[in-house]
């Protein structure tokens, strides 16, 4: 076990001075706003886009909630016979909004996925008027959400080659739901039972888990975001210096 260095030690404390003063600057802004309720600057374009990411999640969630959380849909999927399970209502009506997310067309998509090829970076983190805690906490989310779906489940393999998670979101929305483009290499897969019947599970896991984790969490950072008043300069710089000192102290640990 690695003992924290004196660097380390020193930079758990200025982390813990800043936090502090932070706190307090953003009480007072808070406090202030909260008589003023004036809410930041944001352009049109950006409002609208944002806006509409937090209105599909919020139509997952409610969805979500009466289909037990997703637990559901695992049940259809392992119980449903493999030629109803594709049109069963609970997984359509899941699948149709979600796909939003990870369609490359789209203004709110957060993981784009194109019908050829590797996943690019969104649009959607660059959104300009956006402020800085909005932008590092999006960018952490899709980070991780990224390096999640760049994973490949245990024992998925076909032909030598490993099948990450975003290439299963893509096989199976682009080759059963939306376009055809993915439908010979679906295909191949039903050719393989076995493997066939890990992969739906890993589909199945990998919707719940990313919706979960990482997109219902933007969309609050976001609600947050478009109801909050506009940084001062001040507040903006302690909270960016903030960050930089995590991040150094996280290199420093």
């Amino acid at each position: 076990m690695r003992l924290p260095t004196a660097s380390a030690e020193s930079g758990v404390a200025l982390l813990t001075n800043m936090y502090l003063s932070l706190k307090i600057v953003l009480n007072v802004h808070n406090g202030r706003n909260s008589r003023n309720h004036k809410v930041h600057n944001i352009p049109q374009d950006t409002r609208i886009r944002v806006a509409l990411f937090i209105e599909k999640v919020d139509k997952l969630t409610a969805y979500t909630a009466q289909v037990q959380n997703l637990g559901g849909l695992f049940g259809i999927i392992r119980n449903t016979q493999e030629e109803l399970w594709r049109t069963h209502p609970e997984i359509y009506g899941f699948i149709v909004t979600y796909r939003l997310f990870i369609l490359e067309s789209e203004g709110i998509a957060l993981y784009p996925i194109p019908k050829k090829g590797q996943p690019t970076r969104p649009t959607f983190l660059d959104l300009p008027g956006l402020s800085d805690t909005w932008h590092r906490s999006v960018e952490q989310l899709y980070k991780q959400m990224s390096d999640f779906l760049a994973l490949t489940p245990p024992g998925l393999v076909y032909n030598g080659e490993p099948i990450p998670r975003w290439e299963i979101l893509k096989t199976f929305i682009y080759g059963e739901y939306i376009h055809t483009t993915q439908r010979k290499a679906l295909k191949q897969w039903e050719n393989t039972p076995e493997l066939y019947e890990k992969l739906l599970s890993a589909f199945a896991s990998t919707l719940a888990f990313t919706f979960f984790e990482y997109i219902r969490p933007i969309a609050a950072v976001s609600k947050q975001e478009l109801t909050s008043p506009q940084p001062t300069h001040q507040e903006n710089r302690l909270t960016s210096r903030y960050w930089h000192l995590i991040e150094r102290n996280e290199e420093l640990s």
